[in-house]
């Protein structure tokens, strides 16, 4: 291909367009072509001429316009411009870090940079302060306040730690508007600056006579130049003629050249191009593309390759900016189905070259390479193993995507790393060694390692790793390749299993040592060869053997030959049964020195692994409880025959108030075999009125040792023939070590013939007491017939009157008289009933409910009489509605009769009896108090006065059997009967007896 003429005419590259440095390079290159080494030598006359002549002009306006105060003010202007810009530089680095900024502006430093750049140029204008200048008195003020704001500002920037340590607001405050001043200083001096130049330009224009003379000298050297110029022009044509030849020699040889090629000038203008070149860009081959800009061509290479379909590798402005690059980058084109590699380089005078090389095969032989590596990237990212390679830094040149599933990363976050961040720091020692001892290796065999990584949400995760060098690497950089595989289940699975092996090996030791530290002997039985397999060391003191002496013996061997065939018989029924069930035996053993033992062993059949089975069991040393359960024996016994000579009714029940035994006296009288009420409830067998509070504190957890006393309380029963038998019975707790009760015992005495003795004492009692109140009662029936025989005077004299007179007599005044007679019959009928029913008594009556008032208004006015001849008064207080009590109203009142009487000759002024309902325990109890205002009771006779023959009276006076008749009685109905002095004086008696349906 040959040149197109137009490219003679192309103007040289525009002066603009080309640096100045290769600009005058230019010039100078064509000066020397043109002129020759004479022309030359003219031409720097000629300059040196112009030159001197400018210089000598340009000297005298310097020297003037150099004065100090022009270059002082200048210096000074630009000193201070510096530190404003220093100082903006420092505000502009500590907002920036101070606000969170990740990055700071490309033309800023760091703070402490910025800082000391600040305090050199402030030193810069303070420390060398000129007294001449005009504005001195400013720049002292201006350097003090910097060197204060130094001062602060300074231990600040040093203890700058962003976000954490900030500068204090105010210092910020102060320093910004530290800044504002300056900034106006640095405008005030350039303008000083400016002005003062501005006068001395003024005062020197006498210097421009000295530069017109220049200028006439400069002229004359112009015209030598230009003479210069046209002889040059002459010559230049001459060399055009041989670049024109040069420039064919030139396209013939890249024609030659198998790469296409394309030169373009400085404009980015097509020059020439060969054969090749148009084979891989088509457009050349079109007329006119000689002159053509790049650009201009990329755009219709565009047109074309959208009209005809070809694909295109990147954009029009792609490929202009891949051309000014000269070279930094290049890119593939696919042209009629070969590639074409594209690049373009710079000449040294500046012109480009564009190369295009046909790589057809080379670009197949790439793609199936990439094909291969397409199909091996998809083959490990497949894998759930970590495939990854290190360089020899220890860097990440390559990961699978299993790091997203094993570390959280991606893998193109991951590569370019370091592999050690990512390890725990307890392994990076460990690893690094490792490490260089396979570096420094020249072993091509797999290794492996266990190493502990850092997921990304921070959990641990155990890995091994084997790695190997690349089988042809011999680069000696270390590099490696591996896979690593998530062993963190198996590794903690391992761990676990050590764990129960060593728990299960501790609790194998603590097992041993508390079998060997048990008292009783542990052993094993081989049930085929009936020897022992294992033994503690309990045997040594159990039967004076040690293990190793009884190991491998046989078992039947240490049992006395007495208890031998019980004992294999119980074996042999263990083995019938085969529940697996624990059987325990006593029998007598063998001693290693032949004495006998008495020992209890528990034991159970336990299969083995290998289908057979052994006994396992505990053997007991009780001897000494044997021994002890015969001697307990004997003393039951013994105390067996104590209890049934006693005469006396003995049962004892447990805790559950159950009977554990009862003698021959209880069966006697109550006709029940101990059989038949061992195990029952005290209950069912026999009434038993024990008083619940008394049980209640027996029983008390934990146990009051003080309620812990016996009672004493009266049980009517029948014997086997129906006959009411009165038991006076004494009820004692057992009390264990602890204190606790553990059985109740109660010891009843038969107190019918006494009981019997006693009711003729209370009979005799009541007569002497009839006797007593005789008068009374002869004082109480005379005041009714008194009252009767007024009445009926005065109704006789009524009746007289009326017959005399012949008149109706008055009936209204009768039937008073009449009524009043009635009601006094009826009370002196009821003084004799309650008299005679005192007096017959009610010792053959059953007991039967009766109402507690009764008993209480009869006493009242048996002892009413008597009381106020002693001057005594009584007063009755009964509340409604009083439960029925269980017994007999005439004992009851004679019980309250002879309160009654006691507490009249007490010497007391007033007796108060009362009666009222009372919940004790959730019983109903009816209370009845009998209170005197005497001198009360000493305190000597007061705990025995119910006892017989006690008494308070004179001698001669009182028996000392009414109030032991009176407890009697009370505790016939199961109540009790009290006394106590009062704290104001005189005493209280209170009989207190259960309700008739708590009875």
């Amino acid at each position: 291909m040959t040149l197109n003429s137009r490219l003679v005419d192309l103007p040289d590259e525009s002066p603009e367009v080309r640096p100045l440095p290769e600009r005058l390079g230019g010039v100078l290159r064509r000066m020397r072509l043109a002129l020759g080494a004479q022309g030359i030598s003219w031409a720097a006359v000629a300059g040196l001429v112009a030159v001197i002549s400018g210089a000598v002009s340009i000297a005298q306006v310097a020297r003037s316009l150099g004065a100090a105060e022009v270059e002082h003010g200048r210096n000074k202007a630009a000193e201070i411009h510096a530190f404003d810009q220093k100082n903006r530089a420092l505000l502009r680095s500590l907002f920036a870090q101070s606000t969170g900024q990740g990055r700071l502006p490309e033309a800023d430093l760091p703070v402490d940079h910025a800082w000391v750049r600040a305090q050199a140029a402030r030193a810069a204008i303070c420390d060398h302060l000129d007294d001449r200048a005009s504005n001195i008195a400013t720049l002292r003020t201006m350097c003090a306040a910097t060197a204060a704001l130094a001062d602060r500002l300074g231990p600040e920037i040093a203890a700058f730690d962003p976000p954490r340590r900030l500068i204090e607001p105010a210092t910020m405050h102060d320093a910004a508007a530290l800044s504002v001043r300056l900034n106006e200083l640095s405008a005030q001096t350039a303008r000083e600056a400016d002005l003062l130049i501005g006068r001395m330009a003024e005062e020197h224009n006498a210097a421009l006579l000295v530069l017109m003379l220049s200028t006439g000298g400069f002229a004359a050297a112009c015209l030598v130049l230009i003479g210069l110029v046209g002889r040059a022009s002459i010559l230049h044509y001459e060399q055009l003629q041989k670049a024109g030849a040069a420039r064919d020699l030139l396209q013939e040889t890249i024609e030659a050249v198998p790469a296409g090629i394309a030169v373009y000038d400085r404009d980015e203008r097509l020059m020439m191009f060969n054969a090749a070149a148009a084979e891989a860009t088509p457009t050349l081959r079109k007329p006119g593309v000689i002159g053509m800009t790049y650009e201009a061509l990329a755009n219709e290479t565009a047109r074309e390759s959208a009209a005809e379909g070809r694909p295109l590798d990147g954009s029009p402005q792609e490929w202009v900016e891949r051309f000014r690059s000269r070279g930094s980058s290049r890119s593939r084109q696919w042209v009629g189905g070969r590639w074409f590699d594209w690049s373009e380089r710079a000449t040294p005078s500046s012109y480009t070259v564009g190369l295009r090389v046909d790589i057809t095969e080379v670009a197949q032989r790439e793609i199936e390479a990439e094909r291969a590596r397409a199909e091996y990237q998809s083959l490990v990212d497949s894998m759930s193993d970590l495939v990854y390679a290190l360089d020899f830094r220890g860097v990440v040149t390559f990961v699978n995507a299993a790091a997203i599933e094993l570390l959280g990363v991606p893998p193109e976050r991951m590569v370019g790393t370091r592999f050690r961040d990512y390890l725990v720091p307890e392994d990076v020692d460990r690893a690094l060694a490792a490490a260089r001892a396979f570096h420094a290796s020249a072993d091509l065999t797999v290794q492996r390692m266990q190493l502990r990584l850092k997921a990304a949400d921070g959990t641990i995760r155990y890995v091994e790793a084997r790695y190997r060098k690349p089988a042809d690497s011999d680069d000696g950089q270390g590099s490696h390749v591996g896979v690593m595989r998530d062993v963190t289940e198996r590794v903690e699975m391992t761990a676990r299993l050590e764990r129960q092996v060593a728990e299960i090996e501790q609790a194998r030791a603590d097992y041993q040592a508390l079998v060997n530290a048990l008292s009783d002997i542990v052993f094993k039985i081989d049930t085929r060869s009936g020897t022992l397999t294992f033994v503690s060391d309990a045997s040594t003191a159990l039967l004076g053997a040690t293990p190793q002496e009884l190991l491998g013996t046989g078992a039947l061997d240490h049992i006395d030959d007495e208890d031998r065939a019980r004992v294999r018989a119980a074996i042999v029924a263990e083995f019938k049964s085969g529940d697996g069930g624990i059987r325990q035996l006593q029998y007598l053993a063998r001693m290693a020195d032949g004495t006998g033992k008495h020992v209890e062993v528990r034991f159970r059949r336990l299969p083995t692994a290998d289908g057979s089975s052994v006994i396992a069991g505990v053997l007991r040393d009780v001897d000494e409880r044997v021994r002890l359960a015969r001697r307990l024996d004997m003393e039951v016994a013994r105390l067996r025959s104590i209890i049934e000579s006693s005469g006396a009714l003995i049962v004892v029940v447990d805790r559950d108030l159950k009977v554990v035994m009862a003698n021959t006296g209880f069966t006697a009288v109550t006709g029940l075999g101990e059989a038949a009420v061992v195990g029952r409830p005290l209950q069912e067998v026999v009434d038993c009125p024990l008083d619940a509070g008394v049980l209640e504190g027996w029983l008390a957890e934990p146990p009051d040792r003080a309620r812990m006393g016996s009672v004493r309380f009266a049980n009517q029963i029948r014997d086997r023939e129906g006959r009411p038998r009165l038991i006076s019975v004494t009820a004692a707790p057992v009390l264990d070590a602890g204190g606790r009760m553990n059985s109740i015992v109660f010891l009843g005495v038969d107190d019918t013939e006494r009981r019997d003795a006693e009711r003729a004492l209370f009979d005799a009692v009541r007569l002497a007491t009839v006797g007593e109140m005789a008068a009374t009662v002869v004082h109480e029936i005379i005041q009714p017939l008194q009252v009767i025989d007024i009445a009926r005077a005065s109704a006789e004299q009524v009746l007289l009157d009326a017959m005399g007179e012949g008149v109706v007599p008055d009936s209204a005044f009768l039937q008073s008289k009449l009524a009043r007679i009635a009601s006094q019959v009826e009370r002196a009928g009821r003084i004799a009933g309650e008299l005679r029913a005192f007096v017959r008594g009610t010792a053959a009556e059953e007991a039967t409910p009766f109402n507690p008032t009764t008993a209480v208004h009869a006493a009242v006015e048996l002892t009413q009489y008597a009381a106020r001849q002693a001057g005594v008064t009584v007063s009755e207080s009964v509340a409604e509605g009083l439960p029925a009590v269980m017994g007999h109203v005439g004992r009851l009142e004679q019980v309250l009769v002879n309160l009654i009487i006691n507490a009249r000759d007490a010497g007391g002024s007033t007796i108060g009896v009362s009666a009222r309902s009372l919940l004790r325990d959730g019983r109903v109890f009816v209370q009845i108090a009998v209170e005197d205002s005497g001198p009360g009771i000493p305190a000597t006779i007061l705990p025995q006065l119910f006892e017989a023959f006690v008494t308070t009276k004179p001698r001669g006076t009182g028996t000392g059997l009414g109030l032991r008749i009176c407890r009697r009685i009370v505790e016939e109905m199961k109540g009790t009967i009290t006394a106590a002095n009062l704290a104001e004086g005189g005493t209280r008696f209170e009989v207190v007896l259960p309700a008739a349906d708590e009875a």
